[in-house]
């Protein structure tokens, strides 16, 4: 029998409908990594990044959605060099 794999859909929303950016990712556990696939739309050319909640809401202009999920406390500069 196969390893039954972990997945996770989102729906990408702006807080406050304050940019046209949308899209659907989905979330699929492989072993000890994650694979990402999905469509954005309504961004500008360029490098982009997105990062996690911990609690899923946009209520209050997503200020009710608690700190960013980073399970192994990873300075986002230093995972970076410093990019974002």
């Amino acid at each position: 029998m196969a390893p039954k794999i972990l997945s996770a859909v989102v729906d990408l929303v702006t807080a406050g409908n304050t940019s046209d950016v949308r899209g659907r990712l989905t979330f699929e556990g492989l072993g000890s990594g994650v694979r990402i696939v999905g469509e954005i739309l309504g961004l500008e050319a360029g490098q982009h990044g997105f990062h996690i909640h911990t609690k899923p809401t946009v209520e209050n202009a997503c200020l009710a959605s608690e700190g960013h999920f980073n399970p192994f406390n990873v300075s986002v500069k230093n995972a970076y060099n410093g990019k974002i």
